[in-house]
This record gives C-alpha cells, sequence and structure tokens, in this order.
C-alpha cells in the first residue's frame, strides 16, 4: 500500500508537516520585515548604497538552487527531507550570523545561502507533503500555505516594527531564525526513507552537467540584469547589455542540450512537453507579473499622490492578506475534491481580471484610500487561490516522473516574475510619473491578468483520473 513515504507513521507525517510550516512562517518573517530591517542596519553599519544586493543576490541563488534540487530529489527522492532540512539549517546560520553582522559585507555575502531556503520550501516541501499524503489531504494541508502567507504579511510588519522600535534590527534577527532552526530539526525527526524502499520512485539519468550551468547562466544573469537595472547597472548600459547577452547565450545553448540531450537534459524534453508543466508555468510567471503591480506600487500611490500617511499606506498590503486567513483551506478542499486546480484557479484568476479592469477605471488622484482598502480585500481572494494553486497543483496534475523537475520549473517562474514585474513597473513610472505610470502599469498588469486566464483555460483537467492511476 503506498510508497515509503506514505507508509511512515502518523506521527513523523505531522513533525514532517510541522516542519514545512514553521520554515515557511521564519521565511514569511524575513520577506515581510526585510524592506525595514536592512534601511535600518545599513544605518548602524553602514552600507547604504548595497543594501539592496541581499534580495538580488538571494533570488538568484534561490532560482538557480530550485532546477538542481528538482533534479537530484527527482533522481533520489530519499535525499528529499536531506536537502529541506540542510537548507533549513544553513538559512539559521545566515539569519544568526545575519544578527551579529558589524558591516554589510557580513550580511551580504552569507545572505546569498538564504536563497537555498525558498527553494527547498517551495521544490523539495510541497513535494514531500504531496509524497507522505494522497491527493486530497496533501491538497488540504498545503491549503495552509496561503494561510501561513496572509499571517505572515499581517503579523511580519507589525511584530518587526515593534521589536524594532522597542530593541534593534538584530533582536528581530534573533526573532526569526529560531523558527528556521526548528524547521530543520523537526525536518531531521520527521519522515526520512532510503533509497531503496522508493526505488520506484527514482529517476534514473546522469547529470547533465552543461545544461546545468546553462540554466544557472541564463537565470541568474537575466535575474541580475533586471534586479539592478535601475540602480548599479542601468539598462541600455554595458554592463546591463553584457548581461542580457549572456544570459540570452546560455539560453541558446539550455535549448540546444535539450534538443541534443532529450530526456536525458538537465530539463527533461518529457517534462517540458507535459502540457500541464507549460501552464502551471506560464500561469505563475503571469499571476506574478500581475500581483506585484498592486503590491508594490499601490502603497507608494497612497503616498505620493492621495498624501495618506504611512500607516495607511501599509494598510493597502495587509487588506489584500486578510481573505487568505480563512480563504487558503477552501480552496485547499476544493482542489483535493476535485483532484485538480483548474477549477479554483479559473475562478480566482477571473475575479483578478474583474479587479484590475475596475483599478484601471477608478484609478487617480481624487480616489479614496477606502476605496482601494476594498478592493485590496477583495483581491486576497485570488492572491490566496494562487498561493494554494501554485503549492497543490504540481503535485496533483503532473506526472509522477516529471513531478520533482516540472514543480522546479513552476516555481522558477515566480521568482522570475516577480523580478521582471519590479523592474518593468519601475521603468513604467519612472518615465511616467505616479499618476500616469500607475495608470499605465495596471492596465500592462491586466494583460498578464488576461494571459493568466488564458494559461487556465488550456490546462488539462487530468488530476481526477491520474489520482486513481497512482
Amino acid at each position: 500500500m503506498g510508497n515509503a513515504f506514505e507508509r511512515a507513521p502518523e506521527g513523523k507525517k505531522r513533525l514532517t508537516l510541522a516542519a514545512l510550516y514553521c520554515g515557511l512562517f521564519g521565511a514569511l518573517l524575513i520577506s515581510s520585515t526585510q524592506s525595514t530591517m536592512l534601511p535600518a542596519a545599513a544605518m548602524e553599519i553602514g552600507g547604504e548604497d548595497i543594501y539592496s544586493l541581499v534580495a538580488t543576490l538571494t533570488g538568484i541563488v534561490s532560482v538557480i538552487a530550485m532546477p538542481l534540487f528538482g533534479f537530484f530529489a527527482a533522481k533520489n527522492p530519499a535525499v528529499k527531507t536531506k536537502l529541506f532540512s540542510g537548507s533549513m539549517l544553513i538559512a539559521a546560520g545566515v539569519i544568526l550570523t545575519r544578527s551579529m553582522a558589524s558591516n554589510m559585507g557580513m550580511i551580504i555575502i552569507p545572505g546569498m545561502l538564504y536563497g537555498l531556503a525558498s527553494a527547498a520550501i517551495y521544490v523539495i516541501g510541497f513535494s514531500i507533503i504531496r509524497d507522505i499524503y494522497d491527493g486530497k489531504k496533501a491538497a488540504y494541508y498545503l491549503g495552509f500555505v496561503a494561510t501561513m502567507q496572509s499571517v505572515g504579511q499581517i503579523v511580519g510588519p507589525v511584530v518587526g516594527g515593534a521589536v524594532m522600535d522597542a530593541g534593534s534590527w538584530r533582536y528581530l534577527n534573533h526573532l526569526i531564525w529560531p523558527f528556521l532552526l526548528l524547521a530543520g530539526v523537526l525536518s531531521i525527526m520527521g519522515v526520512n526513507v532510503k533509497k531503496e524502499d522508493v526505488k520506484e520512485l527514482c529517476r534514473e539519468s546522469a547529470f547533465d552537467f552543461w545544461g546545468a550551468v546553462s540554466l544557472a547562466l541564463f537565470l541568474g544573469c537575466l535575474a541580475l540584469a533586471l534586479s539592478i537595472g535601475t540602480s548599479f547597472a542601468p539598462f541600455g548600459g554595458m554592463a546591463s547589455n553584457l548581461l542580457f547577452l549572456v544570459s540570452a547565450i546560455a539560453l541558446l545553448s539550455l535549448v540546444l542540450s535539450v534538443v541534443r540531450l532529450k530526456d536525458k537534459a538537465f530539463l527533461p524534453l518529457g517534462v517540458l512537453k507535459e502540457r500541464n508543466t507549460l501552464c502551471l508555468a506560464m500561469a505563475n510567471l503571469f499571476c506574478n507579473l500581475h500581483t506585484m503591480c498592486a503590491l508594490f506600487f499601490l502603497p507608494m500611490f497612497a503616498l505620493y499622490v492621495l498624501q495618506t500617511s504611512a500607516m495607511q499606506a501599509g494598510l493597502i498590503t495587509s487588506m489584500s492578506a486578510i481573505v487568505g486567513l480563512f480563504m487558503g483551506p477552501v480552496w485547499g478542499k476544493l482542489i483535493g475534491k476535485t483532484k485538480s486546480a483548474k477549477q479554483a484557479y479559473l475562478i480566482g484568476t477571473a475575479i483578478r481580471v474583474v479587479l484590475t479592469v475596475v483599478f484601471v477605471l477608478i484609478l487617480n488622484e481624487n480616489c479614496s484610500i477606502y476605496v482601494i482598502y476594498g478592493l485590496m480585500f477583495v483581491s486576497g481572494f485570488y492572491n490566496s487561490q494562487t498561493g494554494v494553486t501554485f503549492a497543490a497543483a504540481p503535485q496533483l496534475m503532473l506526472k509522477e516522473e516529471n513531478r520533482m523537475q516540472g514543480n522546479a520549473v513552476i516555481q522558477i517562474c515566480q521568482n522570475v516574475g516577480s523580478t521582471v514585474a519590479v523592474a518593468l513597473y519601475t521603468l513604467i513610472i519612472g518615465i511616467c510619473g505616479v499618476v500616469k505610470g500607475i495608470h499605465t502599469a495596471f492596465v500592462v498588469a491586466l494583460v498578464f491578468s488576461l494571459l493568466a486566464l488564458g494559461t487556465g483555460v488550456l490546462m488539462e483537467n487530468v488530476g481526477k483520473e491520474r489520482e486513481s492511476k497512482n
């Protein structure tokens, strides 16, 4: 009955589930407080002109680590818990080191390794939950991912700000690293299997070194060029053009590697040819290209155009998180019941399209901040759906042999989408100004939301049939 993961004792399964939630909460505390913690640190230890590199370099490492984790976990599923626990322990060490930093270099250089945590949560953690539970239970538990995201988005800035006001940015880091350490320890104590116990799940393939290097250069240079295109390496300059050129050459090399090696390539052709892999990857990309418009730039619009206070502007993102507190498990149940995320995705994305049209029509200098609050509250329905969909859908809608590496491809698109979006909308607002720019940005976001809806229509609703075969 089932594989070795599924046969593990219930107590071990609960420890593994707790490890994922604990690691995810720690990661969300970091992401929701970093925009205030890093400037505060720079004011004390220096590095005001370089602290933004922390997020850039962490993101690059995460993007590169995702396909690597996917490859090694597909080759030997027994290493999943080791990759997850090891990444959490490394992340805990990084944040502990950050709390003791005497200069910005001590934050930036070790901080790159924190990118392993994001890769471990989204590629390994979600996959482990599907390994130890059937599709229905896995979807339900992964539904709480949206709840955790909402809690982090609401609690993180409030608690983080209070801790920094009462103590310092160092105390905030001391608050966070124990969550990551506990996640690593719980994972070690949770479900662990041996390779011989899950040999039927192993995907035997040689390591395509050149394909891996090509993918790392493509994603790394692209993410770096987009992240620093408005600061350290302005778009159109020699450094920016060189990064884009290397990225393009690496992409060509990756394509040639896939064509030549087919299913033996680092990104197997069979994985890339599966329709749901491509649809979910594009959906994740378009959703993140859309989402960043509201989350990143509406607070700026409130501050500079509507002349609100910083607290009023900050409430915009908090309002979008409220619905996720209770809707995450609801979306998870719907996905678990249908054994497919297509229905939930189409409902949420339809709300996304309609709400974006409303923003295009009402955003101007006379718009009420309370109208924006109301609309952002409604946006919580599609934000929570998105969080659950891209946690659960790859585990239910991809062929078992493609699940690990397909999931890695899908999760990469989240990071790339966010990075591209920030660069794109920053450029639009820089050219057009805040008032005209925010309107143009939402028109562009509307296009992305329609593309996201289109990719959902193209998804194959095969989860139920696939579950019955497994």
